[in-house]
């Protein structure tokens, strides 16, 4: 039998427990068994639950971390896209505004030439009226150069000096270099390519500035040096003002190139009329 207050086993016909002195005399030798507790105990299911919601948090957690890392750099790579999209037009229309004052200039250049006067061809006009009349030989000797002439006879242009022809066609070349699109598969490519058009434009104005230096006399220099000063004061101060809305971005250096071959092309294009 079995103790009902503590479960201790007792034997048959005990009065009271040995362990709790519980009185069993009242109590059948068949009284109820005490469970026995479990030698392994059962996992506590709640936890396991617990650590399973938290699983799915962390989960869900990095899911959405991940997604919002692929919108940023999405966002970033379309912003750089529409950036250096920008920069290119920009370029370009700073290009294109350089183009039409060139060709402004060259459409005033054509105009003076078809009309063939000029202040000098007053001048001389007004001393053929004021000087006496010439002897008959000296009007033969006159006819005899004309005929030798055959620029003069056929009524063209005069001849220009090799530097001129030179410096002519290589500023036609880079004027029409100019005048195409900056190459470039990014923006890194039309900085680069700008800056060495600019650079290449810059080195023919000089080598016309030094031309002239060379054959004009002194005084007349002095007042193109301090002409040149001015302008490329103005030439800078341009180039800033064009850029200044992309100061800090992606475009603003190929937009300030395109702003210097524009004005450097136009100025090689006035001092082309200092040289002979």
């Amino acid at each position: 039998m079995y103790c009902p207050n503590c479960g201790n086993h007792l034997p048959d016909g005990a009065r009271f427990c040995s362990r709790c002195g519980n009185d069993v005399s009242g109590d059948s030798p068949t009284q109820r068994i005490p469970r026995p507790e479990p030698r392994y105990p059962m996992p506590d299911t709640r936890t396991s639950d617990s650590g399973g919601r938290t699983t799915k948090i962390v989960l869900i957690v990095a899911i959405l971390a991940v997604i919002a890392v692929i919108v940023v750099a999405g966002s970033i790579v379309i912003r750089n896209n529409v950036t250096t999209q920008r920069a290119a037009r920009d370029a370009q229309q700073a290009l294109a505004e350089a183009e039409e004052k060139s060709s402004m200039f060259a459409d005033t250049d054509a105009k003076e030439k078809e009309s063939g006067e000029t202040p000098e061809d007053d001048e001389a006009s007004d001393d053929e009226k004021q000087a006496p009349a010439a002897s008959v030989e000296d009007e033969d000797e006159d006819e005899i150069e004309e005929e030798d002439d055959p620029v003069a006879q056929d009524g063209e242009a005069p001849r220009h000096s090799e530097a001129y022809t030179d410096f002519r066609n290589r500023l036609d070349d880079l004027q029409a270099e100019a005048d195409e699109s900056i190459p470039g598969n990014n923006t890194g490519e039309m900085v680069q390519n700008s800056s060495d058009l600019y650079k290449r434009c810059d080195d023919l104005l000089n080598e016309i500035y030094q031309h002239i230096k060379a054959n004009m006399d002194s005084d007349s220099f002095a007042i193109l040096r301090e002409d040149e000063r001015e302008w490329i004061k103005e030439r800078d101060a341009k180039a800033e003002a064009d850029a200044a809305d992309w100061e800090g971005g992606s475009g603003y250096a190929p937009i300030y190139n395109g702003s210097l071959i524009g004005s450097t092309l136009d100025r090689c294009e006035y001092l082309m009329g200092y040289v002979q």
